[in-house]
């Protein structure tokens, strides 16, 4: 596809809502996936993931970042991938 999607899992629903809001303000499409799967966690050890067009994981963290600015503007390109993002791990 060509948008975004975020895998989440025993996450505030506000959390999905902010990340979904903030996407749409950065101009980036998502998708939210809340899957109920049991063996999900053994897969993706964090509650949140966030993954790129390509399925690679671009982010991941168990809350939203408060900031989520810098976050989608290093996830899109927008910034040298040597700026680090502090909240979550950029992988």
């Amino acid at each position: 596809g060509k948008g975004f999607t975020l895998l989440a899992y025993g996450v505030p629903a506000s959390a999905i809502q902010q990340a979904q809001e903030e996407a749409r303000a950065a101009g980036v499409p998502l998708t939210v996936l809340q899957p109920d799967l049991p063996a999900l966690p053994e897969l993706y050890p964090t509650a949140l993931t966030l993954i790129r067009p390509d399925q690679h994981v671009a982010w991941r963290g168990n809350s939203w970042p408060a900031q989520s600015a810098p976050l989608w503007a290093m996830v899109t390109g927008r910034v040298h991938t040597a700026t680090r993002h502090t909240e979550g791990a950029l992988a």
